[in-house]
């Protein structure tokens, strides 16, 4: 058991929420039935979580009549209490997660041309399921953060002393190559220390020019170094963009929304997905394990 990770610290929080006192934490194993709500700790501190274990999702399963999957966050993930419990019990979607398909699905079923992606963060590996799905389905690739030192060093160019990954180097070529009249890449970078840290202004405005003429915008990875304010002034330029009126906008992944949620145009944001890796792997792949027996993808 690793204790940062128990359910105990955030036992008051679901108290408070849940507008009661005293919610037991047990652990499966030791489990006692109460008549009021229980809360189980970690499953993940249980082998057969991860394992997809089929004795431990039926164990699951004896506890209740029904299963509600309410996380689509981990639903990428083919544990057993997401493709496990339903094998055993009636099963549903929650509201939030219903919320993420629909308006994930949304760019597939009834997307609005011109479609625009925005790619960032550090590593292009992370994002190249999703590049190579919807590059023939989107009109507009804009590509900041470190994801684009790997594509400027794929050109030959220098990047000094910025990351890159060099592994990755000829799968940019490849998408370069096939999709030069979708991918745009910055023309300016904020630097320090030899470091590329953020789009410049030129890049900004070349960026929201595009957007001001996109319908949808779907943005994955924020553009910038952003735990420093000085280098977060692309993300909020592009923030301002993306959030004018007409334009449906998804934006999603952890750093990307901890990068944008502060400034008040963030409100504005059609869609906010809390998925992350799940966001990524449902735009890949346009399903997910924990999806499938809930929708009979």
């Amino acid at each position: 058991m690793v204790p940062e990770l128990s359910f105990k610290n955030i036992l008051h929080e679901i108290e408070k929420l849940l507008l009661t006192n005293n919610i037991p934490l047990q652990e499966l194993n030791q489990y006692q039935e109460t008549r009021n709500i229980t809360l189980l700790e970690n499953l993940r501190f249980d082998p057969g979580e991860e394992a997809n274990s089929p004795q431990f999702a039926q164990k699951l399963a004896s506890l209740g009549d029904i299963y509600v999957n309410d996380a689509f966050s981990v639903s990428h993930r083919a544990h057993a209490s997401t493709v496990g419990i339903p094998q055993y019990l009636p099963c549903f979607s929650g509201l939030a997660l219903n919320s993420e398909f629909s308006h994930l699905s949304m760019i597939f079923k009834k997307p609005k041309h011109p479609i625009t992606l925005i790619v960032g963060g550090k590593k292009v590996s992370d994002k190249i399921g999703v590049l190579k799905h919807l590059a023939t389905k989107v009109d507009h690739i804009l590509i900041g953060g470190a994801c684009a030192n790997s594509f400027y060093q794929a050109q030959g160019k220098d990047i000094k002393n910025s990351y890159s990954e060099s592994n990755m180097l000829d799968m940019c070529k490849r998408l370069l190559a096939s999709y030069s009249d979708k991918i745009t890449l910055p023309v300016d970078f904020v630097e320090n220390d030899n470091q590329n840290l953020d789009i410049g202004k030129q890049t900004i405005q070349l960026f929201s020019k595009i957007i001001s003429k996109s319908k949808t915008v779907i943005w994955a990875g924020p553009l910038g170094k952003y735990e420093e304010a000085r280098f977060n002034q692309g993300n909020i330029s592009i923030l301002h963009a993306v959030t004018k009126t007409g334009i449906t906008s998804v934006i999603g992944g952890g750093d990307t929304i901890a990068a944008l949620q502060p400034e008040s145009e963030f409100q504005k944001v059609s869609f906010v997905s809390l998925g992350g890796g799940a966001m990524l792997e449902f735009l890949e792949k346009e399903t997910l394990p924990g999806l499938e027996p809930l929708f009979k993808m």
